[in-house]
C-alpha cells in the first residue's frame, strides 16, 4: 500500500533544501508519493532536474501565488 510522506522545506535554501528533499526520496518505497512544500522556486528547479525520470515521476506542481508555498508532489516509480 503506497503512503503520502510530506516534507516541509520553507524557509530552507540550497543546499539543505535539496539534501533534505533527496534524503526524502531515497527512503521512500515504491509508489509512494512525497509532497514538498518549499518557498524557494530555485529549490523548485533543483528538485525538478535532480529527479531521475526512471525513478521518479513528478505527478503535480503548484505556482505560487502571492504569500503562499509552492507545493510539488513526486511519486517514486
Amino acid at each position: 500500500m503506497s503512503k503520502v510522506a510530506e516534507i516541509d522545506l520553507v524557509g530552507e535554501l540550497l543546499p539543505v533544501g535539496l539534501l533534505r528533499c533527496k534524503n526524502a526520496l531515497e527512503n521512500l518505497s515504491s509508489r509512494d508519493v512525497l509532497c514538498i512544500c518549499t518557498d524557494d522556486l530555485s529549490l523548485v528547479d533543483h528538485v525538478a532536474r535532480f529527479i531521475s525520470a526512471d525513478r521518479y515521476r513528478l505527478l503535480r506542481g503548484r505556482k505560487q501565488k502571492q504569500d503562499r508555498p509552492y507545493r510539488i508532489h513526486i511519486i517514486k516509480i
